[in-house]
Formats: structure tokens, sequence, C-alpha cells
């Protein structure tokens, strides 16, 4: 919590004495102070969890899933029950989950922590074993008692299915590869396997994602194997990409295209991308290859 603030279990307006005194105040930040609204402990026989009066459990926060729907990532909270053997303390927990809607705010809070972390999956995790390794290393770094967050990065260390999800939202399978020196852009009619030889890439796709270690020049090749290409006098071009890439992070790189007689020499620039359809626009500020040959 950036900022802690004090709520009531006694509600002011009622209870104006009672209000201010110490035993009635509990620490929380200002979300949760606003959620709690007209919770009265004095009305309910249940009084929310108190850090200082009442008994822990650390295990009463539990992830039930992480899945992908409609290219968007979902992850799903859930409250423990096998965690506790008291009934008082059971319900305490339960109550105070329940009433300041911790469940959906910590899986906004988790894709928020996930998108965040993006960059640094995109350009540490090659493959889907080192997701679980990324996040068992972050586990160890964080403060125990920071329940959602830990709870996120051990299910994610642990779970195959969680990393597999991770690794397709955080388009790993279309990854950034990383040269030591800044690239030349490929020449006119360069084959794309020709011109993917100097980065030992291997791997069968239609878009390639090429950049220097410093992450500031980017190259996006992009074969006409892909669906739905369509070139329009070598000035204006869409795509229809199919699976989950995210060209969010392309605004400043070079597109260039390859056909079935190679590159066809023009870079492009990312205009935008709507229903999984790329457009991208003759960057008319470069030479082009050809002329330069």
């Amino acid at each position: 919590m950036s900022q802690i603030h004090w709520t009531i279990s006694y509600l002011r307006k009622k209870h104006p004495l009672l209000s201010i005194t110490l035993y009635n105040l509990i620490p929380c930040c200002n979300n949760c102070n606003h959620k709690k609204k007209e919770y009265d402990s004095s009305v309910e026989s249940i009084s929310f969890f108190n850090p200082y009066l009442d008994e822990g459990n650390s295990k009463w926060l539990k992830i039930e899933a992480i899945s992908i729907t409609n290219q968007s990532l979902d992850i799903s909270y859930a409250f423990n029950e096998a965690a506790f053997d008291n009934e008082k303390q059971r319900n305490v927990f339960k109550v105070t989950c329940k009433e300041l809607d911790l469940l959906s705010r910590y899986a906004c809070r988790s894709i928020e922590f996930i998108l965040n972390q993006k960059k640094n999956i995109q350009k540490f995790c090659t493959k889907q074993t080192e997701v679980g390794n990324y996040f068992g290393i972050m586990l160890k770094q964080l403060p125990q008692d920071d329940f959602w967050k830990t709870q996120l990065c051990r299910y994610i260390a642990e779970n195959e299915t969680a990393q597999e999800t991770i690794f397709k939202y955080c388009n790993i399978a279309n990854r950034w590869f990383f040269c030591e020196s800044s690239m030349p852009g490929p020449g006119y009619k360069e084959s794309l396997d020709n011109y993917l030889n100097f980065v030992g890439n291997n791997e069968e796709k239609y878009i390639y994602f090429l950049s220097d270690v410093e992450f500031k020049q980017k190259i996006v090749c992009i074969s006409n194997d892909v669906e739905g290409v369509l070139l329009k006098d070598e000035t204006n071009f869409s795509v229809f990409v199919p699976g989950l890439i995210d060209f969010s992070d392309c605004e400043d790189a070079d597109f260039y295209i390859f056909n079935s007689h190679g590159c066809t020499g023009n870079s492009y620039k990312y205009e935008g991308c709507k229903h999984g359809v790329l457009v991208l626009k003759k960057n008319l500020s470069q030479i082009p290859a050809k002329a330069m040959l």
C-alpha cells in the first residue's frame, strides 16, 4: 500500500464518540476505506480483520486460474476455505474479503503487474520453463505479507499451464531477437532466410522481431506467407495477424516485407492494429534499398 489510511469498524455518524478510539481504527489503503462504505460492526456479527488484534493467515488467498479469453488475460483469485481450522478466523477473513471486494481488485492488480513485467519477460525468457524461473526469482524478492503478489508469482513458478499462458500472452512466441550491434536493413530482393541467418534463427514463423541489445533499433520482418497480406502500390500495407501478437512496442520499428522474390526494398512504419489487422505505411523519409544498390 502506497499510503496508509484508517478505516473504522463503527460508523462515525452513528457512534461519534467510539469512531476515533484506537481499538476502532484499522490501517488500510484508500481503496479499502472507500469499499467499506456503510459496513457497521456494531450491527453486523463479524468485524473486519485487524492485523493488530486478529491472528493472521498467509494462506487465505489462492489463485483459481490464469487463462486467455479473446486475447485478454484473465486471472481469478479465490478464498481458500481449506486454510482455516478456526471457524471464527475464517469468517473474519471471509467477510473482509467479500465486503472489500478483494478478489476482483487483486485480479485487476495482477493483470497490471504482468503487463508491467511484459518487456522483461520477453527479453529474458526464451522458452516456457524460463517463465517459471523468472517468477520463482521474483517470489524470493517479494515481502511475504504481499499476499496477492506472492500467490501470483508462486502459482506461475509452480504451474506449467500458467507458464504456458503467460508465455503466450507476453508474445514470447514472436519474441525479440537481440543482436550485439546495430543491424542493417535487408537488401532489395534479399531472402528472408538469408537475412535472418546472422541472428541464428531457425524457427518457422511469419513475423520476426529483431533489436539491438539496448532495444533502441527495432526491425520487424514479415513474410507474405502470413494470412491476408494486402500490399497496394508499395505505399500502404495491411495484414491479418493470427494469434497473440502485440505491436504496442513497435511504434518506432522499421517493418520490411518479404515476398517470393525476397525483400521489397521498402521500409514501413506502424500505423495501428485493430481486430487483428496490422496497418503499415511506407517510410517516405528513408531511401529505398533498391535505389542504394
